[in-house]
């Protein structure tokens, strides 16, 4: 990434943040993320079990609201479309 894409970049990540919902990680997050759940059947490492984990419990709390993930990791966007479409079929 050459100095001016960083530049756009980070001009785009200010624009958005006031639209970003941070989450904290809490224990039952953690849980379903690391305990052989999300990261062993998904074949993530520890953080991206996190990140989708978190992901899935928004998705989960705001049922009506349009929930954005967003990775450059194309795995871990592999494993949320396949976690969202598991959910949308279970809650159908």
């Amino acid at each position: 990434m050459t100095a001016t894409e960083h530049r756009k970049a980070r001009a785009g990540l200010d624009a958005d943040w006031p639209r970003v919902l941070a989450v904290d990680v809490t224990e039952p997050v953690a849980r379903r993320a690391g305990a052989g759940d999300l990261a062993e059947r998904q074949r993530l490492r520890g953080s991206d079990a996190l990140q989708l984990a978190t992901y899935l419990t928004v998705v989960r709390e705001f049922p009506g609201e349009r929930v954005r993930f967003s990775t450059g990791d194309l795995a871990l966007d592999g494993a949320a479309r396949r976690a969202v479409r598991s959910l949308s079929g279970r809650q159908a």
